[in-house]
């Protein structure tokens, strides 16, 4: 791919994300559903990656407010994801009715924690897609600082692997992160038709789920902890961990 087709390629999709943060931005506000809180939050995070990629083409406020704005939406959405993620797993546990129950009051509670701040909020969003003016080469940087990024995330995944039966909870977690960073700049070199059958990505993304369901169990244990008093936390958070290490 040339520097200039991938730089048509970040730019057309930096566009379209900021088009589908506005709007479901407006949605989450309105209705705050599962689905829709999952697609912000993933918006959000292929938005600031581009945005790092982008830096030397791109106005320095309009990235540092974007990023401020990104961290504190998805800071504050996060803990209602995860209990939507917990209750997705509970949903195929049996006899799950009354932890169903003491997840679904946390998650209204914190929803409507999220509601009221995120109502306060002006309506729109601070658009990052502000490029400097006269900048020269811009498909010259954007390649070099993609090739850097690619190359330095591939080294440390790699790194990380090679220590895999020494890790923590905290180091798979940072492992995923830095995965899913390698499979949304893997994608961004990719036109979208092979999405679907470059095996790279398909590998990335395999690896990345599997940790990705590891991490909600992890996740689903941490909430049970919290709720350390209820008469049947300490079953359910080791049903999590035996099936998290399945996973691992």
């Amino acid at each position: 791919m040339s520097p200039k087709e991938l730089h048509r390629r970040w730019r057309r999709r930096l566009v379209a994300l900021e088009e589908a943060i506005a709007a479901l931005f407006q949605k989450c506000r309105t209705l705050g559903g599962a689905e829709t809180i999952h697609d912000l939050r993933v918006a959000i995070r292929r938005a600031r990656l581009y945005a790092f990629l982008g830096r030397p083409l791109l106005q320095k406020e309009a990235v540092r407010r974007f990023d401020a704005w990104a961290r504190k939406i998805n800071g504050l959405l996060g803990p209602v994801r995860d209990c939507d993620v917990c209750l997705n797993w509970l949903a195929g546990c049996p006899d799950a009715l009354d932890a169903i129950q003491l997840i679904h009051d946390e998650r209204v509670r914190l929803w409507n924690t999220a509601f009221e701040l995120l109502r306060r909020r002006r309506s729109d969003f601070p658009g990052v897609m502000k490029l400097r003016k006269h900048e020269e080469n811009p498909a010259q940087k954007l390649e070099q600082r993609y090739g850097w990024e690619l190359a330095q995330v591939a080294v440390d995944v790699l790194n990380e692997v090679a220590g895999a039966d020494r890790m923590s909870p905290e180091q798979w977690h940072a492992l995923r992160r830095r995965l899913r960073r390698w499979r949304y700049l893997r994608e961004l070199s990719l036109s979208k038709r092979a999405h679907s059958t470059d095996a790279e990505l398909r590998w990335l993304i395999r690896v990345q789920d599997a940790l990705g369901e590891s991490q909600n169990l992890e996740m689903a244990r941490g909430l049970f902890e919290r709720h350390a008093e209820w008469r049947e936390s300490r079953r359910f958070r080791e049903r999590a961990r035996t099936e998290q290490a399945r996973w691992i």
